[in-house]
């Protein structure tokens, strides 16, 4: 029996149009809940069907780009499609997408392997964009033996070519600020580090920070939310604080965790920046809409999502599997989250 837009909205207890909507990537939904619609529309094989009907495409022997995202919110997607949707259509290819969480799916590096062995061998398959996802070199090296070349975008590789961030300069850089600031009790919340490469970094880069300026790092005030969501952010945020009423700064991993966490700290009393101060990651548009105005990490998402296009498209022209990587440099945008007075905030 086929799976159907009703059997994914009763299975998330939402209504089908607004599984229509995430699936679609239309406004009106969440990010946390597109990302939940398209992780449950997938294991319960809708992506197979909805793939089943470009069967008369497949026979004309037209040519595909699968675009893979881990967990990321919708902005992040928003900005890596709007960057390459047309250019992949300019080169003669068509699209296709698939949304993995690899918090509840694809959690082995077996099952991820399988998956992406799978795609590699889909007919019409002939380049793959992962995005947000840690792939082995094994990985990697098995798809070329494919002929179907890879390209990660905000992770890195030895072996394939890739396109990312300085992630542990830019914790380093966001922390260092919130020691100059005159913080001590430094807190992060960032999902765990088996999760992917770029929360490892983060992680990283939150610790160098700590001990170059003097500071000890404590384990107590890191905190390990199982979902890049508002809720997940915010009661992760209490269960950091309930631990250590101390904390004077939280670096969150991702906008979303901030957000939902300077809606706990208003809840629990807490003035911000004045009791804490807050940064996040990524530059959501929403950031400048919260109150106060959340101060982030500005990543250059559409040069990265563009470079990363180039390099597949190099690479299925010129069958061409050499390494390559290219890393970008990213903001530090200073907002009311961490200047009391509006007229302090600042990029560096």
């Amino acid at each position: 029996m086929k799976t159907t837009l009703k059997d994914i909205a009763r299975e998330l207890n939402i209504s089908t149009a607004a599984a229509s909507r995430a699936l679609n990537d239309l406004p009106g939904v969440s990010s946390e809940l597109r990302m939940k619609v398209k992780s449950t529309a997938q294991r319960m094989g809708y992506a197979k069907y909805l793939k089943a009907s470009m069967l008369n495409a497949y026979q004309r022997s037209m040519k595909f780009i699968a675009v893979v995202h881990g967990p990321v919110g919708g902005h992040i997607i928003h900005e890596i499609h709007q960057s390459i949707d047309e250019t992949i259509r300019q080169h003669g290819f068509n699209e296709l997408r698939y949304m993995i969480d690899t918090s509840r799916e694809l959690q082995s590096e077996q099952a991820k392997e399988q998956f992406f062995i799978k795609l590699a061998e889909e007919r019409g398959v002939v380049g793959i964009l992962s995005c947000y996802l840690r792939l082995s070199d094994v990985l990697i090296s098995k798809l070329n033996r494919r002929k179907v070349p890879v390209v990660l975008i905000d992770n890195t590789t030895e072996f394939g070519r890739c396109v990312s961030i300085d992630h542990v300069k830019a914790s380093y850089r966001a922390v260092a600020r919130l020691v100059e600031l005159g913080r001590r009790h430094i807190g992060c919340i960032i999902p765990p580090e088996d999760a992917a490469q770029t929360w490892q970094d983060r992680h990283e880069g939150y610790r160098q920070a700590l001990k170059d300026k003097g500071l000890r790092y404590d384990p107590a005030l890191v905190m390990y939310p199982d979902w890049v969501g508002i809720k997940a952010g915010g009661l992760t945020t209490k269960a950091l604080l309930e631990q250590s009423p101390s904390v004077d700064a939280i670096l969150y991993a991702s906008d979303t965790l901030a957000a939902g966490g300077l809606r706990m700290l208003r809840d629990l009393g807490k003035r911000v920046p004045e009791d804490v101060a807050v940064i996040g990651f990524d530059d959501e548009q929403f950031d400048v809409a919260l109150q106060p105005t959340l101060s982030t990490v500005r990543q250059p998402i559409r040069r990265m999502a563009e470079t990363a296009l180039q390099l597949l498209l190099e690479s299925i022209e010129k069958d061409d599997f050499s390494h390559r990587a290219v890393t970008f440099d990213t903001e530090l945008v200073l907002r009311g989250s961490c200047c009391a007075n509006a007229d302090d905030a600042q990029w560096l």
